[in-house]
């Protein structure tokens, strides 16, 4: 009752099923991977096939090439972004267009307007060669940058080189002058009508009105523009009115006569000495305040009103009055009588532009014919 079996069964025998089941697993596993390794690898090889397309297309779209683009074999994230980059790149291309037909037309305008301009500047250019006024640019320190012919003739010099050589001071009468010219520059900005002396090439003086601006370039360099008008011949007439006009104030104060000269509103603007001695004074008055000066005729004895001095009456009405008698009241209180006579001034038009008044102090005279007539009365 003892007794054991035993049995001896070799371990290949027993393991035979398991060991069967793993070589199974593993070469099902080993497939499985082999499989996910080619799957891997063919999406792997797209999808860097894909990118390096993608790649190339971006660096001849950076060269400027906008006509490339990426041939999409797929529907997934990949051929998504293919996609996108070719809509990019067709974007690109219509913008570009777009860009090119705007250029075109803003060349066209820039070229129109440059024309323009070239002949804006052309006429213009005409223009200061032709004005009757001498035109010239010069920097502040008194270098001449350019002149139109118009100063080659006033101050006659044939040849532009040769006078923009010297410096404008050289040009003056005297060098105080263009002194003065650059303080008022420094001062205001401009000057206007400046009038002073220049030197011509063969020495001559002669009188130039000078009008200057300061001009700034965009570079930030300053310089004068400057238009020269010569006034000779109106400075010698002004000298030659001046001459007359003392001439006839020197005859005014020696003429045994008042005489009065009003301007265009009647105002008195001068009398010579006879007349202020014969009112003992003068008022330079308007016909408003003709009042001032108190009269009344002889005959009747009617006090004149400021509108009926004869005075007045030339210049509301044009009239011309001779030997007007009056008794008159000087500013000291006397009595006097005299002849009023007076006559409007006209231009080259015929319009009034004042009135000149004559007073001759006959009391003497008056008095003498009225002892006269007492005489005569008593004699007979």
């Amino acid at each position: 009752n003892d007794w054991t079996l035993i049995f001896f069964v070799p371990t290949e025998k027993v393991f035979a099923p398991a060991i069967t089941l793993r070589n199974r697993i593993t070469s099902v596993f080993i497939g499985i991977a082999a499989l996910a390794f080619v799957t891997i690898f063919g999406l792997s090889r797209r999808v860097s096939r894909t990118i390096q397309r993608l790649s190339e297309a971006a660096a001849e779209i950076s060269r400027g090439n906008l006509d490339v683009t990426v041939r999409a074999t797929s529907q997934d994230e990949i051929g998504s972004l293919a996609g996108s980059f070719n809509r990019m790149a067709q974007d690109l291309r219509e913008q570009r267009e777009q860009i090119f037909s705007h250029n075109m037309e803003l060349a066209l305008k820039i070229e129109e307007r440059t024309a323009e301009l070239r002949e804006s500047e052309e006429k213009f250019r005409k223009l200061i060669e032709s004005v009757p006024i001498g035109i010239g640019m010069g920097t502040p320190e008194g270098r001449i940058i350019d002149i139109n012919p118009m100063v080659l003739l006033m101050f006659g010099y044939g040849s532009k080189d040769e006078f923009i050589e010297a410096p404008i001071s050289s040009y003056y009468a005297d060098p105080k002058e263009r002194e003065h010219y650059l303080a008022l520059m420094k001062r205001d900005g401009f000057v206007h009508g400046l009038e002073t002396r220049m030197k011509r090439k063969d020495g001559t003086i002669f009188w130039v009105s000078i009008t200057s601006l300061v001009h700034e370039d965009t570079d930030g360099s300053v310089s004068f523009i400057t238009t020269i008008q010569d006034i000779t011949e109106r400075q010698k007439a002004f000298e030659a009115l001046s001459r007359s006009e003392g001439l006839l104030k020197k005859v005014l104060e020696t003429l045994p006569v008042g005489v009065w000269i009003t301007d265009r509103d009647g105002r008195i603007v001068q009398v010579n000495e006879t007349g202020r001695q014969i009112w003992a004074g003068a008022k330079y008055v308007g016909i408003e305040q003709y009042g001032e000066y108190k009269g009344w005729w002889l005959a009747s004895g009617k006090r004149i009103e400021p509108e009926e001095w004869a005075a007045a009456r030339a210049i509301i009405k044009g009239e011309v009055s001779l030997n007007e008698e009056i008794m008159i009241e000087c500013f000291d209180g006397s009595n006097k009588i005299i002849l009023n006579s007076a006559l409007p001034i006209r231009d080259s038009a015929g319009d009034i532009t004042g009135a000149i008044i004559v007073n001759e102090d006959i009391t003497e005279r008056k008095l003498a014919e009225r002892s006269v007539a007492r005489e005569r009365d008593f004699s007979r």
